[in-house]
């Protein structure tokens, strides 16, 4: 069993970002549980700036998991103002918000996000989606690109037109996943071009006017940025978490660590990162290498704290599967990059299993 005398230890090591004190010489430390490998541990501080919150945790967890790497690790930081009532930096994830009525079928809804165009976003979307229906998940697919719809492609099923069900839209099923996208009801050649209000709007009703039925996964591939999109959805589901797709360039993990904070800063857990890009592997004879510069994913999961979830190589067959319109985990899933793809997908499954989201209890913050 952990004692508490053991983490009061570990966080006594920990030093407050800018200054050469202890965090426990700044804070208190308000609850301390243990109960077999979870260890949930939660920290206020007064007059602190609210963008320390991510730091500290991010510091507490590591320590911990320093001294206990087998634990799932639990850290919330509070900051409280000098003055006035106790202000949570918590959000409410529990079963009672919107998502009860918007969607309330959906277990764990996921967005996968970059923050960056061009990274293979929409491609790890499809294939995590296919390697959690090919798991035996009840997994739907909402493509909320709406300046950029290309999963109805990559999933071959570009001009079929869902249809109306008692009132709702049926979304287009294909190789066990329930897929809705802009893309399905737009031409092909035509352009979107909406304000940012309008965005807003086409998301929340494509996802609420969908007949979605029962789902364990609603994998939701979200458009580059963090503007409305990215907000939508935060504040109108409660999400179980977000997936982020970088690259092993230092550009793209600029603007993945932007998109980390951001959502932290909506309450959304971050399940974890995904590399895409990351090397290539010689056919002939076997060697990998990395072709694109930057070796900052590790550092970047290591500072935030979150897990990185796979590695996917550059492979010409990721690109022809997402013009044929048979995602590479259905066409090689026990290939490398099959394997990878199914990978991530039993640890986001396990992610989820941890956060309490999977059978429908309130998620933990992470």
């Amino acid at each position: 069993m952990i004692q508490k005398d053991e983490i009061l230890e570990i966080l006594k090591s920990v030093l407050y970002p800018k200054t050469d004190s202890d965090i426990l010489s700044r804070g208190t430390l308000k609850e301390f549980t243990a109960e077999g490998d979870r260890i949930a541990v939660d920290l206020e501080f007064r007059d602190a700036e609210p963008g320390m919150k991510w730091v500290i945790e991010g510091r507490c967890k590591k320590a911990i998991r320093d001294r206990f790497p087998d634990a799932r690790i639990e850290v919330n930081v509070d900051i409280v103002p000098p003055d006035g009532p106790r202000e949570s930096t918590r959000t409410s994830r529990g079963p009672d918000r919107l998502q009860r009525d918007l969607l309330p079928g959906v277990r764990n809804p996921i967005a996968v996000a970059s923050g960056k165009g061009g990274v293979g976003k929409s491609t790890v979307a499809v294939n995590l989606a296919c390697a959690l229906a090919a798991s035996g998940k009840k997994t739907g697919l909402f493509d909320s690109d709406i300046y950029g719809p290309n999963i109805p492609r990559m999933l071959g099923i570009e001009g079929r037109l869902p249809e109306a069900v008692d009132g709702k839209i049926a979304p287009i099923e294909t190789d066990g996943l329930r897929v809705m996208s802009l893309g399905l009801i737009a031409r092909p050649d035509q352009a979107v071009i909406w304000r940012g209000p309008m965005v807003s709007k086409a998301i929340e009703r494509m996802l609420a006017d969908a007949r979605w039925g029962d789902l364990d996964y609603l994998v939701s591939d979200l458009p580059p940025g963090t503007g409305d999109a990215q907000l939508t959805l935060s504040q109108r589901l409660t999400l179980a978490g977000a997936v982020m797709v970088t690259t092993p360039q230092g550009v793209s993990q600029s603007d993945v660590r932007r998109g980390i904070v951001m959502f932290r800063n909506v309450g959304v857990p971050i399940l974890g990162l995904i590399e895409n890009m990351a090397y290539y592997t010689c056919p002939e004879c076997g060697t990998k290498e990395e072709i694109f510069p930057g070796r900052g994913v590790e550092e970047m999961a290591r500072d935030f704290s979150i897990d990185l979830l796979g590695k996917i190589p550059i492979d010409p067959r990721i690109s022809a599967s997402g013009d044929s319109g048979r995602p590479v985990v259905l066409t090689d899933p026990e290939g490398e990059i099959g394997m990878a793809f199914r990978d991530i997908a039993r640890s986001v499954i396990r992610l989820t299993a941890v956060s309490g989201q999977t059978s429908g209890s309130p998620a933990r913050e992470p």
